[in-house]
């Protein structure tokens, strides 16, 4: 299979950055969980914004300390 032509310059890269560019687009992937659990909540289960929105603040202000502990 041959790459387009401006693909190119990266197929001489360290395996290291490969690896740092499938960790970075996993994590950014898992943004997406509090805007698709509002969205769940909203339209699936039919909860109005407003409590919808306190349950994603409560989600994420549980996520927090997690956060923190888990820095070395």
């Amino acid at each position: 299979m041959k790459l387009p032509k401006m693909l190119s310059h990266y197929t001489e890269l360290p395996k290291s950055i490969y690896i740092l560019f499938f960790a970075r687009m996993v994590n950014s992937m898992g943004a997406f969980v509090y805007p698709f659990l509002t969205i769940y909540l909203t339209k699936t289960l039919s909860l109005d914004e407003g409590k919808a929105g306190y349950l994603v603040m409560l989600a994420i202000a549980a996520h927090a300390p997690g956060l923190l502990v888990g820095v070395d």
